[in-house]
């Protein structure tokens, strides 16, 4: 009959969806003392038309979050009016080499990927964390050879304010160590509102990719 006909039209179009167009349902679990440590649980899967819009990048500006059967698109960097709001498919590319995410997307989606991470070839996190931050210009983002030494960039003349910035780096992983141990319900708010901040001085003082503002956004995409 024809409420049968509809039913089963609806359910074949879903599943024709779900290869592509499909996220997970999951929650955090927190650590406890006997626990392995902190998980996210994968509890299913659904289709969100909406959220679908987003393109591809490795190198994403946004995050999902599970809330309920909700699904929440949070910003982890500053979006500009007229910018490309993307999400990921597959591997970022701190976690996975080029060629490997490249193929997963290309067997599953059937493009190839140009984001800035594939473009300019950004390294692997395990390399990035080796390297010395590079601090730059806000304005004219021209690498400084002494932050938070010079008062002026040597080439626009802008005003740097780096001295901040460069002491707060340099506890910057005990810091991200201590934030993490103690992140609950009562210090979830005071640590989410210095990450924040921190994220967009790391955004415009500093070379990208760089592992101190990956490690930020991890811990705010945690809180």
């Amino acid at each position: 009959n024809d409420r049968l006909v509809t039913v089963c039209t609806l359910y074949v179009r879903h599943l024709q969806s779900c290869s592509c167009n499909a996220y997970e349902v999951s929650e955090l679990t927190r650590t406890t003392e006997e626990g392995p440590g902190d998980a996210n649980l994968e509890l299913g899967g659904a289709i969100y038309p909406t959220v679908s819009l987003s393109n591809h990048s490795c190198a994403p500006n946004t995050i999902r979050n599970s809330e309920g059967y909700n699904c929440v698109l949070r910003a982890i960097c500053t979006i500009y009016p007229g910018q490309e709001i993307c999400d990921n498919y597959g591997y970022f590319f701190q976690t996975k080499e080029k060629e490997a995410r490249r193929k997963v997307l290309s067997e599953q989606y059937y493009f190839d990927c140009d984001c800035i991470a594939c473009a300019k070839d950004w390294p692997l996190y395990r390399y990035l964390r080796q390297s010395t931050t590079v601090y730059v210009c806000k304005g004219c983002k021209k690498p400084q050879n002494r932050p938070g030494k010079e008062k002026k960039c040597s080439q626009c003349k802008k005003e740097l304010k780096l001295n901040k910035l460069v002491r707060k780096m340099a506890t910057f992983h005990d810091d991200i160590r201590r934030a993490m141990d103690t992140l609950c319900e009562e210090t979830i708010g005071n640590i989410l509102a210095y990450y924040h901040e921190l994220l967009s001085e790391l955004e415009n003082n500093t070379l990208h990719p760089s592992a101190q503002h990956l490690l930020c956004q991890q811990i705010v995409s945690h809180c």
